[in-house]
């Protein structure tokens, strides 16, 4: 069973520039039949943006970015096998903040 931030390897087309999945959702949705999960997405040169709104994470030897505007719903069974967890306090605790960050009301 899935658990709240697994990483999952991406299948399909998108793979090339998100190589990995991050399951957002918590525990108490676990009876739908699809995750919420965020891209990991590859770095472009530096990190143009904001650490607290897209922090790095290291998986399997890559220094990939968290990209919560890309948040989205996939069925469980289109989700690639689990290949690392980001459930570590400091993980996770980045990973809620950069939710919080993108919806946010902070104006200027």
């Amino acid at each position: 069973m899935t658990q709240q931030f697994d990483v999952h390897q991406a299948t399909g087309q998108t793979r090339r520039g998100a190589p990995y999945l991050v399951v957002v959702q918590s525990r108490r949705l676990n009876r739908l039949p699809t995750r919420v999960v965020i891209p990991l997405i590859q770095r472009r040169g530096g990190n143009d943006f904001d650490p607290d709104l897209a922090p790095l994470c290291d998986v399997q030897g890559q220094s990939l970015i968290l990209a919560p505007w890309q948040i989205f719903t996939i069925p469980i069974t289109a989700l690639g096998r689990v290949v690392a967890s980001l459930a570590g306090d400091s993980q996770s605790i980045r990973i809620i903040r950069a939710i919080d960050e993108m919806i946010t009301r902070a104006y200027g």
